[in-house]
């Protein structure tokens, strides 16, 4: 649904979004944090952007660039804000 509704918004950047949020944002609350409940997320937000830092590309060449750490919080918020939008969330929570 989320992705669906990104290519109406953003026909032509919802790959990147979706890029990073596969990459780098469920990877990091799905896999490395184990918090699949969605609310315990902004608790770890601080967490999020320090492992950023030493984050591998996905092709394993170091560490990510500075301006693909800003697209993985840009992808966050992003979700965020549609997870908002679909009152599955609320603001107060994030």
């Amino acid at each position: 649904l989320y992705l669906e509704k990104q290519k109406k918004r953003a026909p032509n950047s919802y790959k990147n979004n979706d890029f990073y949020l596969r990459h780098y944002v469920l990877y990091f609350f799905l896999e490395k944090q184990k918090l699949n409940l969605i609310d315990l997320w902004v608790d770890h937000f601080e967490k999020f952007k320090d492992w950023l830092e030493t984050a591998k590309g996905v092709r394993g060449k170091g560490v990510i660039a500075f301006s693909s750490k800003n697209h993985a919080i840009k992808a966050l918020n992003t979700f965020l804000d549609h997870l908002e939008g679909e009152k599955v969330i609320t603001f107060s929570q994030r």
